[in-house]
């Protein structure tokens, strides 16, 4: 019975979000989609409740020049997985950070629930993508206060001072950003605490904008 729910929810997906989801630009079926454009990409993900029941929606943003987060492998943008994005969110209505959608209910149908799911998308999902369509839209992110301060309020998801560092600086040395990049890569040395495996990383990132 749970199991008929699933496929019947995921059923309306196919026929509901993933049509609107190619309207804008995506490519992918199933529990996975991305859009390309320029060097920014974008990732979807839907994920099941390991309990079964019901599903989230995730959102990766990623750069086609950045690493995988996992790895130092820069990523082939057609296969990428929002698993695999650098920034990462969850799509959720209003001001809530997490939100998960049930495949059938007392109280709602699964019609209903798709419904909410895909108007849920169109109204705060891809907003967030567009606030972040080019490279120079996500190098504006994460300030070098936002660092020191270690609050990311007007961040893409939750991420690590050492990590939005080190992504920082990676994305201002790509632009030519000298000057920034350094003063990143000192903030991520500042505070690497247990992250001493990115240290060479940083170290990489100095030397390269010494003058």
């Amino acid at each position: 019975m749970v199991d008929d729910a699933r496929k019947f929810f995921h059923g309306l997906l196919r026929e509901r979000f993933a049509p609107e989801l190619r309207k804008l630009g995506f490519k992918g079926s199933g529990n996975h989609f991305r859009r390309v454009r320029g060097e920014v990409i974008n990732a979807i993900n839907i994920q099941g409740n390991k309990y079964g029941g019901s599903c989230a929606v995730n959102l990766g943003l990623h750069l086609a020049f950045l690493p995988y987060n996992w790895k130092s492998e820069i990523p082939d943008p057609t296969k990428i997985k929002e698993i695999d994005c650098e920034f990462r969110s969850r799509l959720a209505p209003g001001r809530r950070s997490d939100y998960w959608w049930k495949y059938d209910g007392l109280l709602t149908s699964p019609r209903k629930q798709v419904d909410h799911l895909v108007n849920t998308y169109l109204r705060f999902g891809e907003p967030m993508f567009a606030r972040y369509e080019s490279v120079e839209d996500v190098a504006k992110m994460i300030s070098l206060d936002d660092v020191s301060r270690r609050k990311f309020v007007g961040a893409f998801g939750n991420v690590s001072v050492v990590r939005a560092a080190l992504t920082m600086a990676r994305i201002h040395q790509h632009l030519g950003n000298r000057e920034l990049a350094m003063l990143f890569a000192q903030a991520g040395m500042e505070n690497i605490g247990r992250a001493t495996s990115l240290r060479p990383e940083f170290q990489t990132i100095l030397e390269a904008n010494q003058s």
